[in-house]
Protein backbone atom coordinates (compact mmCIF):
# COMPACT_ATOMS: atom_id res chain seq x y z
CA UNK A 1 0.00 0.00 0.00
CA UNK A 2 2.81 2.39 0.92
CA UNK A 3 4.65 1.56 -2.31
CA UNK A 4 1.47 2.27 -4.32
CA UNK A 5 1.07 5.61 -2.57
CA UNK A 6 4.65 6.70 -3.36
CA UNK A 7 4.31 5.47 -6.92
CA UNK A 8 1.16 7.56 -7.32
CA UNK A 9 2.93 10.65 -5.95
CA UNK A 10 5.88 10.03 -8.27
CA UNK A 11 3.55 9.82 -11.29
CA UNK A 12 1.84 13.07 -10.28
CA UNK A 13 5.20 14.84 -9.99
CA UNK A 14 6.25 13.44 -13.36
CA UNK A 15 3.04 14.65 -14.98
CA UNK A 16 3.45 18.06 -13.35
CA UNK A 17 7.04 18.29 -14.56
CA UNK A 18 5.97 17.35 -18.07
CA UNK A 19 3.22 19.98 -17.98
CA UNK A 20 5.69 22.62 -16.83
CA UNK A 21 8.05 21.82 -19.69
CA UNK A 22 5.24 22.20 -22.22
CA UNK A 23 3.96 25.49 -20.82
CA UNK A 24 3.34 27.89 -23.67
CA UNK A 25 5.20 31.18 -23.94
CA UNK A 26 6.24 33.60 -26.65
CA UNK A 27 9.13 36.03 -26.60
CA UNK A 28 8.86 38.83 -29.15
CA UNK A 29 11.96 40.98 -29.76
CA UNK A 30 11.75 44.13 -31.88
CA UNK A 31 15.30 45.05 -32.92
CA UNK A 32 15.29 48.57 -34.37
CA UNK A 33 18.52 49.46 -36.14
CA UNK A 34 19.69 53.00 -35.50
CA UNK A 35 17.15 53.65 -32.72
CA UNK A 36 18.68 56.21 -30.39
CA UNK A 37 17.67 56.54 -26.77
CA UNK A 38 16.19 59.99 -27.27
CA UNK A 39 13.74 58.66 -29.88
CA UNK A 40 12.14 55.93 -27.77
CA UNK A 41 9.94 58.38 -25.87
CA UNK A 42 6.26 59.21 -26.00
CA UNK A 43 6.65 62.35 -28.10
CA UNK A 44 8.23 60.47 -31.00
CA UNK A 45 7.14 56.88 -30.36
CA UNK A 46 3.94 57.08 -28.26
CA UNK A 47 3.18 53.36 -28.15
CA UNK A 48 6.71 52.33 -27.18
CA UNK A 49 6.92 55.26 -24.78
CA UNK A 50 3.64 54.23 -23.16
CA UNK A 51 4.70 50.61 -22.87
CA UNK A 52 7.94 51.71 -21.24
CA UNK A 53 6.48 54.23 -18.82
CA UNK A 54 3.32 52.47 -17.65
CA UNK A 55 3.59 48.77 -18.43
CA UNK A 56 7.16 47.59 -18.24
CA UNK A 57 10.76 48.16 -17.26
CA UNK A 58 12.91 50.44 -19.35
CA UNK A 59 15.81 52.75 -19.86
CA UNK A 60 16.70 54.99 -22.79
CA UNK A 61 20.27 55.42 -21.57
CA UNK A 62 21.70 51.93 -21.85
CA UNK A 63 25.29 51.96 -23.10
CA UNK A 64 25.94 50.03 -26.29
CA UNK A 65 29.41 49.20 -27.63
CA UNK A 66 31.59 50.15 -30.59
CA UNK A 67 34.03 47.85 -32.37
CA UNK A 68 37.75 48.57 -32.63
CA UNK A 69 37.15 50.03 -36.10
CA UNK A 70 34.34 52.35 -34.97
CA UNK A 71 31.46 50.29 -36.38
CA UNK A 72 28.38 49.92 -34.21
CA UNK A 73 25.61 47.78 -35.75
CA UNK A 74 26.98 44.23 -35.41
CA UNK A 75 28.70 45.01 -32.06
CA UNK A 76 25.43 46.48 -30.77
CA UNK A 77 23.41 43.38 -31.67
CA UNK A 78 26.08 41.10 -30.23
CA UNK A 79 25.99 43.06 -26.98
CA UNK A 80 22.20 42.65 -26.71
CA UNK A 81 21.88 39.06 -27.95
CA UNK A 82 25.17 37.44 -26.88
CA UNK A 83 25.73 39.45 -23.67
CA UNK A 84 29.25 40.14 -24.88
CA UNK A 85 31.54 43.04 -25.76
CA UNK A 86 33.77 42.95 -28.89
CA UNK A 87 36.73 42.02 -26.68
CA UNK A 88 34.84 39.02 -25.25
CA UNK A 89 33.11 37.89 -28.43
CA UNK A 90 36.05 38.38 -30.78
CA UNK A 91 35.29 39.58 -34.31
CA UNK A 92 32.39 41.85 -33.44
CA UNK A 93 32.55 44.32 -36.30
CA UNK A 94 30.37 45.32 -39.25
CA UNK A 95 33.38 44.52 -41.43
CA UNK A 96 34.05 41.22 -39.64
CA UNK A 97 37.81 41.59 -40.09
CA UNK A 98 39.92 41.15 -36.97
CA UNK A 99 42.28 38.67 -35.36
CA UNK A 100 40.77 38.45 -31.87
CA UNK A 101 39.37 35.00 -30.99
CA UNK A 102 36.38 34.72 -28.65
CA UNK A 103 36.79 33.96 -24.95
CA UNK A 104 35.04 30.65 -25.59
CA UNK A 105 34.30 28.88 -28.85
CA UNK A 106 30.86 27.91 -27.53
CA UNK A 107 29.49 31.43 -27.29
CA UNK A 108 25.69 31.17 -27.19
CA UNK A 109 23.20 33.89 -28.05
CA UNK A 110 19.86 34.14 -26.30
CA UNK A 111 18.38 32.62 -29.46
CA UNK A 112 20.68 29.59 -29.07
CA UNK A 113 19.69 29.18 -25.41
CA UNK A 114 15.97 29.34 -26.13
CA UNK A 115 16.14 27.00 -29.11
CA UNK A 116 18.56 24.36 -27.80
CA UNK A 117 17.94 24.46 -24.04
CA UNK A 118 14.28 25.48 -23.75
CA UNK A 119 12.71 23.99 -26.91
CA UNK A 120 11.59 27.25 -28.48
CA UNK A 121 10.73 27.46 -32.15
CA UNK A 122 12.82 30.38 -33.44
CA UNK A 123 12.05 32.58 -36.44
CA UNK A 124 13.82 35.74 -37.62
CA UNK A 125 12.13 38.41 -39.75
CA UNK A 126 14.86 40.62 -41.16
CA UNK A 127 15.05 43.88 -43.14
CA UNK A 128 18.84 44.13 -43.29
CA UNK A 129 21.98 42.03 -43.01
CA UNK A 130 23.73 43.25 -39.85
CA UNK A 131 21.57 41.33 -37.37
CA UNK A 132 21.78 38.13 -39.39
CA UNK A 133 25.53 38.67 -39.61
CA UNK A 134 25.70 38.93 -35.82
CA UNK A 135 23.72 35.67 -35.48
CA UNK A 136 25.92 33.98 -38.12
CA UNK A 137 23.00 33.31 -40.50
CA UNK A 138 22.13 30.10 -38.66
CA UNK A 139 18.40 30.56 -37.99
CA UNK A 140 15.29 30.34 -40.19
CA UNK A 141 14.97 33.79 -41.70
CA UNK A 142 12.47 35.61 -43.84
CA UNK A 143 13.73 38.80 -45.49
CA UNK A 144 11.59 41.87 -46.15
CA UNK A 145 11.99 45.18 -47.96
CA UNK A 146 12.33 48.05 -45.51
CA UNK A 147 10.20 50.47 -47.57
CA UNK A 148 7.04 48.35 -47.41
CA UNK A 149 4.64 47.04 -44.79
CA UNK A 150 5.20 43.41 -45.83
CA UNK A 151 6.80 42.34 -42.54
CA UNK A 152 4.03 43.92 -40.50
CA UNK A 153 1.32 42.31 -42.63
CA UNK A 154 3.10 38.96 -42.45
CA UNK A 155 3.39 39.08 -38.65
CA UNK A 156 -0.27 40.01 -38.20
CA UNK A 157 -1.38 36.82 -39.98
CA UNK A 158 -1.09 34.10 -37.34
CA UNK A 159 -1.00 31.38 -39.99
CA UNK A 160 2.45 32.59 -41.05
CA UNK A 161 3.97 32.12 -37.59
CA UNK A 162 5.15 29.00 -35.73
CA UNK A 163 2.23 27.17 -34.12
CA UNK A 164 4.15 25.60 -31.25
CA UNK A 165 3.86 25.94 -27.47
CA UNK A 166 7.01 28.00 -27.26
CA UNK A 167 8.23 30.44 -29.84
CA UNK A 168 10.78 33.24 -30.04
CA UNK A 169 10.20 35.75 -32.85
CA UNK A 170 12.68 38.48 -33.70
CA UNK A 171 11.62 41.37 -35.96
CA UNK A 172 14.35 43.59 -37.36
CA UNK A 173 13.66 47.15 -38.63
CA UNK A 174 16.23 49.19 -40.59
CA UNK A 175 14.16 52.15 -41.83
CA UNK A 176 15.34 54.50 -39.07
CA UNK A 177 18.99 53.77 -39.83
CA UNK A 178 18.58 54.32 -43.57
CA UNK A 179 16.72 57.58 -42.96
CA UNK A 180 19.39 58.80 -40.53
CA UNK A 181 22.12 58.21 -43.10
CA UNK A 182 20.25 60.35 -45.63
CA UNK A 183 18.81 63.08 -43.43
CA UNK A 184 20.61 62.90 -40.09
CA UNK A 185 19.77 61.57 -36.62
CA UNK A 186 18.33 64.92 -35.54
CA UNK A 187 16.14 65.40 -38.61
CA UNK A 188 12.35 65.52 -38.82
CA UNK A 189 12.57 62.65 -41.29
CA UNK A 190 14.33 60.42 -38.78
CA UNK A 191 11.79 61.20 -36.03
CA UNK A 192 8.91 60.56 -38.40
CA UNK A 193 10.36 57.23 -39.52
CA UNK A 194 10.66 56.21 -35.86
CA UNK A 195 7.00 57.21 -35.51
CA UNK A 196 6.12 54.90 -38.40
CA UNK A 197 8.06 52.04 -36.81
CA UNK A 198 6.19 52.72 -33.56
CA UNK A 199 2.87 52.34 -35.42
CA UNK A 200 4.03 49.07 -37.01
CA UNK A 201 5.15 47.66 -33.66
CA UNK A 202 1.83 48.63 -32.12
CA UNK A 203 -0.17 46.75 -34.74
CA UNK A 204 2.09 43.73 -34.44
CA UNK A 205 1.87 43.70 -30.63
CA UNK A 206 -1.92 43.86 -30.69
CA UNK A 207 -2.02 40.91 -33.05
CA UNK A 208 0.71 38.81 -31.42
CA UNK A 209 -0.58 39.37 -27.88
CA UNK A 210 -3.77 37.49 -28.72
CA UNK A 211 -1.82 34.26 -29.27
CA UNK A 212 -1.08 33.97 -25.53
CA UNK A 213 -2.20 37.00 -23.49
CA UNK A 214 -1.00 35.56 -20.18
CA UNK A 215 2.43 34.43 -21.30
CA UNK A 216 3.82 36.91 -23.82
CA UNK A 217 6.99 38.93 -23.23
CA UNK A 218 7.89 41.87 -25.47
CA UNK A 219 11.29 43.53 -25.84
CA UNK A 220 12.38 46.59 -27.86
CA UNK A 221 16.10 47.23 -28.35
CA UNK A 222 18.29 49.50 -30.47
CA UNK A 223 21.84 48.76 -31.59
CA UNK A 224 23.12 52.36 -31.63
CA UNK A 225 22.15 56.00 -31.99
CA UNK A 226 24.11 58.55 -33.93
CA UNK A 227 25.37 62.10 -34.37
CA UNK A 228 24.81 64.01 -37.56
CA UNK A 229 24.78 61.46 -40.37
CA UNK A 230 26.98 58.77 -38.81
CA UNK A 231 27.11 56.31 -35.92
CA UNK A 232 30.87 55.85 -35.60
CA UNK A 233 31.51 58.61 -33.10
CA UNK A 234 32.28 57.85 -29.49
CA UNK A 235 29.67 60.12 -27.90
CA UNK A 236 26.48 59.75 -25.87
CA UNK A 237 24.19 60.35 -28.85
CA UNK A 238 25.69 57.21 -30.43
CA UNK A 239 26.21 55.05 -27.35
CA UNK A 240 22.88 55.54 -25.54
CA UNK A 241 20.17 53.11 -26.69
CA UNK A 242 16.80 51.96 -25.34
CA UNK A 243 16.02 48.69 -23.60
CA UNK A 244 12.27 48.31 -23.08
CA UNK A 245 10.55 45.17 -21.76
CA UNK A 246 6.98 44.42 -20.80
CA UNK A 247 4.62 41.49 -20.42
CA UNK A 248 5.06 38.12 -18.72
CA UNK A 249 7.76 38.08 -16.05
CA UNK A 250 8.55 41.80 -16.25
CA UNK A 251 7.96 44.40 -13.56
CA UNK A 252 5.59 47.23 -14.44
CA UNK A 253 6.25 50.95 -14.24
CA UNK A 254 9.94 50.54 -13.43
CA UNK A 255 12.51 52.91 -14.91
CA UNK A 256 16.25 52.35 -14.57
CA UNK A 257 17.50 55.89 -15.14
CA UNK A 258 19.22 56.08 -11.77
CA UNK A 259 21.58 53.18 -12.35
CA UNK A 260 24.10 52.29 -15.06
CA UNK A 261 22.72 49.87 -17.64
CA UNK A 262 24.65 48.13 -20.39
CA UNK A 263 23.36 46.51 -23.58
CA UNK A 264 25.15 43.31 -22.56
CA UNK A 265 22.62 42.94 -19.73
CA UNK A 266 19.60 42.55 -22.03
CA UNK A 267 19.76 38.79 -22.62
CA UNK A 268 20.69 37.81 -19.03
CA UNK A 269 17.72 39.87 -17.82
CA UNK A 270 15.29 38.17 -20.22
CA UNK A 271 16.44 34.66 -19.29
CA UNK A 272 16.35 35.42 -15.58
CA UNK A 273 12.87 36.97 -15.89
CA UNK A 274 11.61 33.82 -17.61
CA UNK A 275 13.20 31.56 -15.01
CA UNK A 276 15.81 30.05 -17.37
CA UNK A 277 19.46 29.35 -16.60
CA UNK A 278 22.03 31.85 -17.81
CA UNK A 279 25.02 30.39 -19.72
CA UNK A 280 28.12 30.15 -17.56
CA UNK A 281 30.33 32.03 -20.02
CA UNK A 282 28.12 35.13 -19.97
CA UNK A 283 30.03 37.59 -17.82
CA UNK A 284 27.34 40.26 -17.44
CA UNK A 285 24.65 40.31 -14.78
CA UNK A 286 20.88 40.66 -15.23
CA UNK A 287 18.96 43.78 -14.23
CA UNK A 288 17.16 42.60 -11.12
CA UNK A 289 14.83 45.60 -11.13
CA UNK A 290 13.30 44.35 -14.38
CA UNK A 291 11.84 41.03 -13.34
CA UNK A 292 9.59 39.79 -10.60
CA UNK A 293 10.94 37.76 -7.72
CA UNK A 294 8.45 35.00 -8.44
CA UNK A 295 6.51 34.48 -11.64
CA UNK A 296 3.91 32.53 -9.67
CA UNK A 297 2.87 35.67 -7.79
CA UNK A 298 1.80 37.49 -10.95
CA UNK A 299 -1.85 38.54 -10.82
CA UNK A 300 -3.43 36.72 -13.74
CA UNK A 301 -6.41 39.08 -13.81
CA UNK A 302 -4.26 42.17 -13.96
CA UNK A 303 -4.96 44.65 -16.74
CA UNK A 304 -2.05 46.35 -18.46
CA UNK A 305 -2.61 49.72 -20.12
CA UNK A 306 -0.44 51.03 -22.92
CA UNK A 307 -0.99 54.36 -24.67
CA UNK A 308 -4.36 54.01 -26.42
CA UNK A 309 -4.58 50.26 -25.80
CA UNK A 310 -5.80 48.03 -22.99
CA UNK A 311 -4.08 44.65 -22.75
CA UNK A 312 -5.50 42.14 -20.30
CA UNK A 313 -5.67 38.40 -19.92
CA UNK A 314 -8.66 38.06 -22.21
CA UNK A 315 -8.97 41.13 -24.37
CA UNK A 316 -7.23 43.75 -26.40
CA UNK A 317 -9.30 46.88 -26.93
CA UNK A 318 -8.77 50.55 -27.73
CA UNK A 319 -9.40 53.18 -25.07
CA UNK A 320 -11.18 56.51 -25.40
CA UNK A 321 -7.89 58.21 -26.33
CA UNK A 322 -7.23 56.51 -29.70
CA UNK A 323 -3.76 56.08 -31.10
CA UNK A 324 -3.10 58.60 -33.85
CA UNK A 325 -1.74 56.79 -36.89
CA UNK A 326 0.98 58.50 -38.95
CA UNK A 327 -0.45 60.04 -42.11
CA UNK A 328 2.09 58.43 -44.42
CA UNK A 329 4.58 55.57 -43.98
CA UNK A 330 7.25 54.78 -44.89
CA UNK A 331 8.76 58.21 -45.24
CA UNK A 332 11.89 57.69 -47.30
CA UNK A 333 11.56 60.15 -50.17
CA UNK A 334 9.45 62.98 -48.68
CA UNK A 335 9.49 65.56 -45.89
CA UNK A 336 11.66 68.22 -47.45
CA UNK A 337 13.83 70.79 -45.69
CA UNK A 338 15.41 68.53 -43.11
CA UNK A 339 18.92 69.09 -41.79
CA UNK A 340 20.32 67.30 -44.82
CA UNK A 341 18.47 69.55 -47.22
CA UNK A 342 19.47 72.58 -45.19
CA UNK A 343 23.12 71.51 -45.45
CA UNK A 344 22.75 71.15 -49.20
CA UNK A 345 21.19 74.61 -49.45
CA UNK A 346 23.98 76.14 -47.36
CA UNK A 347 26.63 74.44 -49.51
CA UNK A 348 24.97 75.61 -52.71
CA UNK A 349 24.69 79.15 -51.32
CA UNK A 350 28.40 79.18 -50.42
CA UNK A 351 29.30 77.97 -53.91
CA UNK A 352 27.11 80.62 -55.56
CA UNK A 353 28.53 83.39 -53.37
CA UNK A 354 32.05 82.15 -54.09
CA UNK A 355 31.34 82.14 -57.82
CA UNK A 356 29.90 85.66 -57.63
CA UNK A 357 32.97 86.93 -55.75
CA UNK A 358 35.27 85.25 -58.27
CA UNK A 359 33.33 86.76 -61.18
CA UNK A 360 33.49 90.21 -59.57
CA UNK A 361 37.25 89.95 -58.99
CA UNK A 362 37.78 88.76 -62.57
CA UNK A 363 35.65 91.61 -63.88
CA UNK A 364 37.53 94.15 -61.72
CA UNK A 365 40.97 93.08 -62.90
CA UNK A 366 39.76 92.94 -66.50
CA UNK A 367 38.56 96.52 -66.25
CA UNK A 368 41.84 97.60 -64.68
CA UNK A 369 43.79 96.01 -67.52
CA UNK A 370 41.63 97.78 -70.11
CA UNK A 371 42.13 101.14 -68.41
CA UNK A 372 45.91 100.71 -68.33
CA UNK A 373 46.03 99.78 -71.99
Amino acid sequence: MLITKYLFIFLLLLLHSSHQQETSHQLIIFAVEGLSGRSAVGRIMPFIGGAATFSGTYTIKARTVLAYDGTASVPGWIAHLFAATPAEYGCASDRDVCAVPPDTWDYKSIIDVLAYDQNYDVQLYIQGDTLNQALKNKWPTRTFDYVTHDMEDYACDEQNLPQTNRRALLFHFVGAEHTARSYGYSSANYDYNCRCIDASIRRMVLSLWEWEPERSTFVVIGDHGGSGFSHDQFDLMTLQVPIIMWGYGINEGMDMFRRPVDATQTSPTILEALGYEIPEHWLHTPLKEAYQTSLQTRNENQTTTIRGVTLSRFKVSTRSDPYEEPSYCPLQQTYAHTHAHTAHVVLLTVLLVGFAVFAFILYFFTQQSLLKS
